[in-house]
């Protein structure tokens, strides 16, 4: 575990990486909790002072975060570029003059993509190393919830689980993973490309409440589109493409709904060709990510995603401001256009600002409070809307921008939104469904 102190050129750790940071293909357990994200503000500093505070993570020039995330284990391929990101976010910080007159020190702990792992790191980050507050990029956060609200510490990350709908100290601009509730978002999208009849394709038996999966399901069916009664269920170990290829065109679906991986898909989907089946819209949580499309090509052909911040392709300045971050300060990602490091990024950054607005020498609940009333957190123009922290706390987000892979499979095309409003063609809002 190292520390990155303030004024590195570049990512700390110049050694190579440890066996658990060599790439593995895990992107299946990703599908759906990628979506999951917020932005990047401008900087916001000011002349470093020299104000003693007697605050956990505080001394008087800087302040001391922490981050948790799966650097060993079968996680840890995938999970590599969101140490990058977060690093890439404290150093762009501190070259810029730190937040409220301190520089930020950031250490990190390896959770092993395990409950058991993650309550160990969390209490070694805050009880040895005395953290203020934590980025959280992983998929087991259950393991240190209870212990960090009981202590009211500042965590932000990716929610993954349930569980941070259910934390005030745990914040996120987007939330797809909720214990109720959706949005009819999904089924706009789906009836503006002329799906009509949707199948729902599953790993397994899933809970159609909380899954993701289930939601997209709910919220087409509110927009109008027929459901079929009954999910198809698809296990790489023991069913085979053209079996499920033919119960699709049997069906007479024209919609294709399922959290299924990247790979699972580039083996359905030519088999579905194969047949001549019609489909208008395959859409899966997950898999807006460069590398895929150049190990599955055109096998990923059609398959539509969504994400709630706004998407590489469209060039804005603030994709470019991220970019550089990344360049400068986290030059090993050979591609930083990877959902997982750029919400890395942004989750660091949403702490960051929650420092700004705190003040100088706030206490974690004072920090928690400001943050949470913070109304209008657009992200230096990432999120497709503003966030309001307080009222969107817990629920379903509104708001995506869809993509499809294009037909030559190596590259991205941004739809766009028939109904929105001038000024914003990709941004694809709906309303909520209780």
């Amino acid at each position: 575990m190292q520390i990155s102190l303030p004024g590195e050129a570049s990512r700390v750790g110049s050694t190579p990486p440890a066996p658990g940071r060599r790439r593995r293909t895990v992107v299946a357990l990703l599908s759906s909790t990628v979506l999951v994200v917020a932005a990047c503000s401008g900087p916001e500093h000011s002349p470093i002072t020299k104000t003693a505070c007697s605050t956990p993570g505080f001394s008087a020039t800087s302040v001391r975060i922490g981050q948790v995330y799966p650097d060993s284990g079968v996680l840890a391929e995938a999970f590599q570029p969101t140490r990058s990101g977060v690093e890439a976010r404290i150093q762009q910080a501190n070259a810029e003059g730190g937040i409220n007159g301190r520089t930020i020190e950031y250490v990190w702990a390896d959770d092993r993509g395990d409950v058991t792992g993650n309550t160990q790191a969390v209490h070694k980050l805050v009880d040895d190393d005395e953290v203020f507050g934590l980025v959280e990029t992983t998929l087991v956060a259950a393991g240190s919830a209870q212990y960090l609200d009981d202590r009211h510490i500042p965590v932000t990350g990716m929610p993954a689980e349930t569980l941070w709908t259910q934390h005030r100290n745990m914040f996120s601009t987007a939330y797809t993973i909720t214990e109720s509730g959706t949005v009819d978002t999904f089924g706009r999208y789906i009836r503006a490309q002329g799906g009509t009849t949707a199948a729902i394709i599953r790993a397994d038996v899933m809970p159609s409440t909380t899954d993701i999966t289930g939601k997209i399901e709910q919220g087409a069916a509110q927009a109008g589109v027929r459901i079929l009664p009954q999910s198809l269920i698809y296990n790489p170990t023991v069913s085979s493409p053209t079996q499920l290829a033919a119960a699709i065109r049997q069906s007479g679906a024209d919609v294709l709904i399922g959290s299924l991986s990247p790979g699972d898909w580039a083996n359905i989907l030519p088999a579905v060709a194969a047949t001549g089946t019609p489909i208008r819209v395959v859409l899966a949580p997950g898999g807006y990510d460069p590398k895929l499309l150049q190990q599955y090509g055109t096998s990923l052909a059609g398959l539509s995603t969504f994400i709630s911040l706004v998407p590489f392709e469209l060039g804005t300045a603030a994709h470019q401001r991220y970019l550089r971050a990344m360049a400068n300060y986290a030059p090993e990602l050979a591609d930083p256009r990877t959902q997982l490091a750029l919400t890395a990024y942004v989750q660091t950054d949403l702490l960051l600002h929650g420092l700004t607005v705190a003040g100088p020498c706030p206490s974690r609940e004072q920090f928690i409070e400001r943050l949470r009333a913070v109304k209008d957190y657009n992200a230096g123009g990432l999120l497709p809307t503003p966030v309001d922290l307080t009222a969107t706390f817990g629920k379903i987000s509104q708001c995506y921008a869809f993509l499809r892979v294009n037909n030559a499979g190596n590259g991205f095309e941004v739809a766009q939104n028939p109904g929105a409003t001038a000024g914003s063609p990709y941004n694809w809002c709906g309303d909520r469904i209780d």
